[in-house]
């Protein structure tokens, strides 16, 4: 089991301040680092059980800690594209996706005679699920295509714009 510190920010460099509330950005931070002075975020890279706790610091520098949370971090075992939604659509739909490594993926849409029209994503992702948006609103009413390229993965589904 790893225990990390999930350590909350309120400097004038890092913070967001709501009327009547703060709210703290988030570093997940290994638990013997807790003392550092500039923390650097630690990625969860495998499945499994974490444990977490809060720490607080206000604007006056006292600090408040949290009980230990657990999360269960479970991390995609496979590539895949979802079927956009809504489908047909006017003027956005989403579509999602997963990553089980990291890997350069490309997300492009495509026309019905074959010309790439537009790039969603081009860059390299850690594992998870991801979700992006798609505008179509500059973009006339018919059948697309999208279609996920991953170093070990290429898949290509159909999506319809409503106008």
């Amino acid at each position: 089991m790893k225990i990390y510190t999930l350590y909350t920010i309120t400097s004038l460099n890092s913070w967001v301040y709501f009327p009547g509330m703060i709210l703290m950005i988030a570093l997940m931070l290994p638990a013997n680092t807790l003392s550092q002075s500039s923390p650097t975020p630690v990625s969860l890279g495998t499945s499994g059980n974490y444990n977490f706790r809060l720490k607080q610091i206000d604007f006056d520098d006292t600090l408040e800690y949290s009980g230990e949370i657990e999360v269960n971090i479970t991390l995609p075992l496979e590539y895949s594209i979802s079927q956009n939604y809504p489908n047909p659509f006017n003027p956005a739909s989403t579509i999602r996706y997963t990553i089980p490594q990291t890997d350069f993926v490309k997300i492009s849409i495509y026309n019905i005679l074959g010309n790439e029209i537009k790039v969603l994503v081009n860059e390299e992702k850690d594992p998870g699920d991801y979700e992006i948006s798609f505008d179509a609103r500059e973009i006339a009413s018919g059948v697309y295509f999208y279609k996920i390229s991953t170093g070990k993965f290429s898949q290509i589904k159909k999506m319809i714009v409503m106008k």
